[in-house]
């Protein structure tokens, strides 16, 4: 990305209070922020609440969006790389073209978010908050970090070498998408849009359900 503005702390913050007072009076008060095209790589914006925002380009490389509520926001472009997502909300935003290659996606919510053509290539989970203690992280089981995807639309992602495993996908379109060395074990397929050559360049287990399983592993088009 090029000719991106820089912000001062001060002017982020102010636009993010206008923007909250603006979801919170549903759009009587406040301003609708458009942040697109700035540069906020590492910014640490945990929590922070951006219903519908303007995002379009922005660079959040290696950015903290931990607990993040983002849905219905537009993303588009944007870089993610690195950054932190888990337990992001970013339902129903638009993604596409965008780059979350790297990123930590442990229980990051993308119901119903357009992600065509995004790079989700080695995306990774298990990294935990900061305050997360030995014990509490022993604790937290796989399918407790499970990824939310139902009715995304992937048209041609690049998920190759993402942990995807006991994530749900119900109802996705993978249509065209790559998924080389994507782990898909113990993730919910069913009713997505994708083919069995896709599927034969991930790593899948007995207990993924697949687009056509009705619940015998032996039934599949192969």
């Amino acid at each position: 990305m090029t000719n991106q503005r820089l912000i001062s702390k001060q002017e982020l913050e102010r636009i993010i209070y206008l923007h909250e007072q603006w979801v919170e009076s549903r759009f009587t008060v406040g301003t609708r922020a458009e942040l697109q095209g700035l540069d906020l790589t590492q910014q640490n914006l945990k929590g922070i609440h951006l219903k519908g925002v303007v995002l379009e380009q922005v660079n959040l490389s290696k950015s903290n969006l931990l607990g993040a509520e983002l849905r219905g926001a537009n993303l588009r472009g944007a870089n993610l790389s690195y950054a932190t997502l888990f337990m992001a909300h970013l339902d129903g935003a638009i993604l596409d073209f965008a780059n979350l290659s790297h990123c930590s996606i442990s229980k990051l919510s993308l119901k119903g978010a357009s992600l065509r053509q995004v790079n989700l290539s080695k995306a990774v989970r298990e990294q935990f908050p900061p305050w997360f203690n030995e014990m509490e992280r022993k604790r937290v089981k796989p399918k407790d970090q499970a990824v939310e995807l139902q009715g995304a639309v992937l048209t041609g992602a690049n998920l190759s070498g993402a942990d995807f495993s006991y994530s749900r996908f119900c109802g996705a379109i993978l249509t065209n998408a790559c998924l080389e060395h994507t782990d898909l074990r113990a993730a919910d397929l069913r009713w997505t849009e994708l083919t069995p050559a896709q599927l034969e360049q991930a790593v899948i287990d007995q207990e993924t359900k697949l687009p056509w399983d009705d619940g015998n592993w032996e039934r599949n088009p192969w």
